[in-house]
């Protein structure tokens, strides 16, 4: 759960207003002693809702549970104080609680904080060694408003449904084939007949993954004028679950067959100059994956790293998208293009990209095809200055080479 400021606040008060604590939640009027901190944590971090959980400090229970301010708390911890204490505990084959603590302003002249403790399949968490009187290898969780008693521990149907979420055997179907994405040494060609090349995962073979010849398009997308062979070959992507298609996307051969790729995410920019008419080519498109997404985990399942050709095919494709972090910072760009449009499109006219685009092509495709590019190397300009740092894969333009 990725809260901003105000939805944090909003569910600070929702959960007050019950005026009971719950399985992901507990009130505390000040700071607890370290003893009662850790074992808080341990249980909130367990909880068998799966959920982020939540310690809300600065609510006094026994005075209607109103809210007092505890800026002068002599135990209190920011993050960090808070994270360190954590890891100095002697945590079972090292897995930590993901811990952080958000300060609010509650009300006009009151400051309160909340622990946010992150849902994690690493759980359950438990010590590997005895201490503050917490036993070792014992589980413990909450039910409703109590924590597992320090000298007991989690019913076994609690301790199965923590130890089932660890090992993804509560997820959906998607989700599971999602995290098994990310074996790529996981999966194994299928000697079964099939219209296209198949792969199963050889742990639960149920699922499957099928690329097929799409012969219906024909289309030539603006990252192909950067590959040594331009001329694209599109295919369909199938994933399966036993027979059922539970995912799909189209994929792309660039550079002859060299690198296989599914197809990143289009995006559509709008300026007052270039977006008339209501003709969706008209305006500027880029393309992009987000980390994390399932189309960006199948496009790094494609990454074999098998030749040199691959490998140069692969660095020339990656150099004409973007990669965001999150949609977060997806979209933070395109807002601030947007809103200085004629900054942006000044800025274009200065990037000239490398790129041979045969004349058979319409002087419309051609324009089309530049302006993306020139999107793309404009983005990762910006991306640069957001994260402070080198953008990994970024674009050829003149006057690179030029300085």
């Amino acid at each position: 759960m990725d809260l901003d400021e105000y939805e944090l606040c909003a569910l600070v008060k929702q959960l007050v207003s019950t005026h009971k604590e719950g399985d992901w939640w507990d009130f505390k009027k000040e700071w607890p002693t370290k003893e009662v901190l850790l074992y808080d944590l341990i249980c909130l971090a367990n909880n068998t809702q799966l959920k982020d959980s939540f310690i809300i400090i600065g609510v006094d229970e026994e005075s209607d549970h109103s809210f007092c301010d505890v800026r002068q708390d002599v135990n209190r911890k920011n993050t960090q104080k808070i994270t360190d204490f954590i890891k100095r505990q002697p945590f079972a084959g090292g897995y930590y609680p993901d811990v952080r603590v958000q300060e609010l302003l509650i009300e006009e002249d009151k400051v309160i904080d909340i622990v946010i403790i992150s849902a994690s399949k690493d759980a359950p968490f438990f010590l590997g060694q005895a201490k503050y009187g917490i036993h070792a290898g014992s589980i413990a969780t909450r039910t409703k408003d109590s924590n597992t008693p320090r000298d007991g521990t989690a019913t076994y149907r609690q301790v199965e449904i923590l130890w089932q979420n660890h090992f993804g055997l509560l997820d959906s179907p998607v989700e599971q084939m999602r995290s098994f994405l990310s074996d790529s040494d996981g999966w194994q060609v299928s000697l079964e007949h099939s219209e296209g090349e198949k792969e199963f995962y050889i742990n639960h073979p149920e699922y499957t993954i099928e690329c097929v010849s799409d012969d219906r398009l024909a289309g030539y997308e603006y990252y192909n004028f950067e590959q040594t062979d331009q001329e694209p070959h599109w295919y369909k992507i199938f994933v399966r679950y036993q027979q059922t298609v539970i995912w799909g996307t189209q994929g792309i051969a660039l550079d002859g067959g060299r690198y296989f790729t599914s197809t990143p995410d289009r995006a559509f920019i709008g300026t007052p100059t270039h977006s008339g008419l209501g003709v969706e080519s008209l305006k500027y498109s880029y393309c992009y994956y987000i980390e994390g997404s399932t189309n960006y985990l199948m496009h790094k399942h494609f990454i074999r790293n098998d030749s040199d050709d691959e490998r140069i095919a692969l660095g020339k494709f990656l150099r004409t998208i973007i990669i965001y972090k999150d949609e977060t910072e997806r979209i933070s760009i395109e807002q601030s293009i947007q809103n200085d449009s004629l900054e942006f499109e000044e800025a274009l006219t200065s990037i000239t990209p490398y790129a041979y685009i045969p004349e058979v092509h319409t002087d419309m495709a051609r324009q089309s095809y530049i302006e993306s590019l020139q999107v793309v190397r404009y983005i990762q300009n910006k991306l640069e200055k957001l994260r402070e740092e080198e953008y990994p894969y970024k674009l050829f333009i003149k006057e690179d080479s030029a300085s």
